[in-house]
């Protein structure tokens, strides 16, 4: 899978948070009026263990956490900051994380995955050992968040409304319908996390196979390169001996043919004229 076809699902599965999000605020707020508009607000207020906030209240802060969210993510992936820059952006994520998640009044948490992989591809050197013990922590701490912030376990512990005893108040079509929009959101947020982390994998594993590939080119390279230099000394010792040896024949040889030449010439001049 290519980085860009990554940044693609993530900023599908960043929408689809906000989405989420802003979907149960919603069913909050229109739900709320509904019960006050056929007057069944004694009957849902029996059901609750605490009073619950303002459902206009609760739409504004989703809609505002949600928008920091997305807002702090983008310039993440917009801009290069620097590492003590990242890492407070980083904190700011996790903070308005959180915050989104107590405004859906802790009924949907997608959005603690969401943080994980956004920070989990923006990490520089993932794949170095050096990372693997962190990432091992990491990925601990993630799976104990994302236990822990079910609403059937936090939920009950702050006692907040379940987005369910809302929707119990409703006709059944409707109420079917959202139940059935709620888990979409959850199933598809939770596909989209596991595409992205076995796309990342895949993606880590190709490009680490594309720089040994390329290793082992540079190594056949280097190692033609160190043969053609051989060749070449070779070559060049070769003309240097032809040189010498066309010196040799072109001085000393003609120097050595002409003493011969002289030496003849005296064995036969000096019985004439010694």
């Amino acid at each position: 899978m290519t980085q860009r076809n990554l940044n693609r699902l993530s900023n599908l599965m960043l929408w689809l948070n906000f989405a989420a999000a802003l979907s149960i605020a919603t069913q909050i707020l229109f739900i709320s009026q509904y019960i006050n508009q056929n007057q069944l607000s004694y009957q849902f207020l029996t059901r609750l263990k605490r009073i619950p906030a303002s459902p206009t209240s609760i739409f504004w802060q989703c809609t505002v956490f949600s928008l920091a969210l997305i807002f702090l993510i983008t310039i993440r992936h917009q801009y290069n900051f620097s590492k003590k820059t990242n890492n407070l952006l980083v904190i700011l994520e996790f903070i308005a994380a959180v915050c989104t998640f107590y405004a859906v009044r802790m009924n949907y948490n997608g959005m603690f995955l969401l943080v994980f992989v956004d920070f989990f591809m923006t990490t520089p050197d993932i794949s170095s050992n050096a990372y693997y013990r962190f990432w091992t922590i990491v990925g601990g701490l993630l799976v104990l968040l994302f236990s822990v912030s079910s609403y059937s376990i936090i939920g009950s512990v702050f006692k907040m409304p379940a987005l369910t005893t809302y929707i119990l108040f409703i006709p059944t079509k409707m109420a079917s319908f959202l139940v059935l929009l709620n888990n979409v959101f959850t199933a598809f947020n939770l596909i989209l996390f596991i595409s992205i982390m076995i796309g990342y994998a895949v993606h880590i594993a190709n490009r680490e196979h594309e720089i040994q590939l390329r290793l082992s080119e540079m190594s056949k390279s280097n190692q033609e390169l160190k043969n053609y230099a051989a060749l070449s000394e070779k070559i060049a010792q070769d003309r240097e001996r032809k040189r010498i040896a066309r010196d040799i024949h072109d001085t000393v040889g003609h120097a050595l043919t002409g003493i011969a030449a002289g030496i003849d010439a005296v064995m036969v001049l000096i019985d004439i004229d010694p």
